[in-house]
């Protein structure tokens, strides 16, 4: 799994908030996310592993075979 470089720094981050080095608010501010989302974040990061830091927007309709995109249309 390759993850971009400001992914490695939320996982980096995360593990030292999940080590309790660093505060929810710390790492929300060096994130630049609300406390919120950084809590979500941990709860994925727990249940997902490296998946859970990994962004979700990536991809799109080209990631489907042409077989797969034919049955839906």
């Amino acid at each position: 799994m390759e993850l971009s470089e400001a992914e490695l720094d939320k996982l980096y981050i995360i593990k030292q908030v999940k080590s309790r080095k660093l505060t929810q608010a710390e790492a929300s501010r060096q994130l630049n996310l609300s406390t919120r989302q950084v809590r979500r974040l941990l709860v994925r990061f727990k249940s997902e592993g490296l998946s859970g830091i990994k962004s979700r927007c990536r991809g799109g309709n080209r990631l489907f075979s042409p077989e797969f995109k034919d049955t839906g249309v």
